[in-house]
């Protein structure tokens, strides 16, 4: 695990490192620097192994706008098929995000990142106003950390349910539904295929009826993109691409984990 350095991240996520918040927040704003939290969490042994930003609308809020920190740790590094725990930060200085605080798992095997969105495992949100902020981010570290063993059971629980071909594609359908949406007139799916091809397996390793092999490879091919398709007018070939907001990749991730463990449920 090769953790990033402050020059790498600055390159990357220039927000990170604002000194100040966006002039249009109110009075009540506590800025708190983004760097700052990344120093107290690489004192507790997490260390920043990839950042994003999501790019600025309005030139004057370049620097302020939402940012992401995946956060690894040596002292967790609990390994369960091919996934590192990881904590996912979240944060603006333009109004746009609170501190979020998130678990996380990280796929060595195509090198992408999950948020798990289950609260039981320690999401939390730390608005700009108060006190004590920084201490509420260090325990919900702690809280988060401490919840590793029952993010694998979880992914256990995932491996041992089988989905027939049937279920997986309406897990594909509600997973396309999240993404794309739907037509209002039509009801029709606004996506640029038939939701199958999110089954699509990208490596031997992912073909297999499990809930578990299922959601890698959903996930895998809707944050990733890289899908052909046709454009609504059915006119010219497309290929779907990569989620990069952070807004969005945070929302996707944190939906499909919840569909994941709804499967899970109604299996059960």
């Amino acid at each position: 695990m090769k953790e990033l350095t402050n020059d790498q991240m600055h390159r990357i996520a220039p927000s990170i490192f604002a000194d100040r918040p966006f002039h249009e927040v109110s009075d009540r704003y506590r800025f708190i620097p983004t760097i700052d939290v990344v120093e107290a969490l690489r004192q507790q042994g997490w260390f920043p192994a990839s950042v994003q930003e999501s790019v600025a609308r309005l030139e004057q809020k370049r620097g302020f706008t939402r940012h992401l920190v995946r956060f690894r740790s040596e002292g967790c590094r609990v390994e369960f098929d091919g996934m590192l725990p990881e904590i996912v930060l979240v944060n603006s200085h333009d109004r746009g995000s609170s501190f979020t605080l998130m678990a996380g798992l990280f796929r060595l095997i195509c090198s992408n990142g999950m948020v798990v969105q289950n609260a039981d495992f320690g999401r939390v949100r730390v608005r700009h106003t108060g006190h004590d902020i920084m201490s509420t981010i260090m325990e919900s570290v702690c809280s988060i950390s401490g919840n590793v063993p029952r993010m694998a059971e979880a992914v256990d629980d995932f491996q041992t349910i089988t989905l027939s071909p049937n279920e997986q594609g309406v897990f594909a359908e509600s997973a396309a539904e999240l993404r794309w949406g739907r037509d209002k007139e039509t009801g029709k799916l606004n996506a640029p295929f038939t939701p199958d091809k999110l089954l699509l397996a990208r490596r031997q390793e992912d073909k297999g009826g499990s809930l578990w092999h299922t959601y890698n490879r959903v996930q895998e091919n809707m944050i990733k993109g890289g899908l052909r398709g046709v454009s609504a007018n059915g006119r010219r070939r497309v290929r779907t691409r990569k989620v990069s907001s952070v807004s969005e990749d945070v929302r996707l991730n944190s939906a499909l984990w919840s569909l994941t463990e709804k499967m899970a449920q109604l299996k059960a």
